[in-house]
């Protein structure tokens, strides 16, 4: 097993760029940041998804970085109960 000696392994520049050439990059990164930011929630969607049976949760969860306290200030912005 380990002997508790924690050892070092770099890739030499020969190797790192057929890595590279291996596993690229499928999106720039700044395509990859704009996907975490959240999506807005119209009220229309919103009214959508409860139609469909979906509890307020539910539908946080399925909008990226939407959290329970921003539906409840959008729901009084709508005027939904």
């Amino acid at each position: 097993m380990s002997d508790g000696k924690v050892t070092t392994w770099y890739m030499t520049p020969e190797e790192l760029e057929a890595y590279k050439k291996k596993h690229p990059i499928s999106k720039p990164i700044s395509e990859l940041n704009k996907a975490k930011r959240w999506k807005r929630l119209s009220k229309e969607m919103y009214n959508k998804y409860r139609r469909e049976g979906f509890t307020d949760l539910q539908i946080c969860t399925r909008i990226n970085g939407m959290t329970l306290d921003i539906l409840e200030k959008s729901k009084k912005r709508w005027g939904v109960e």
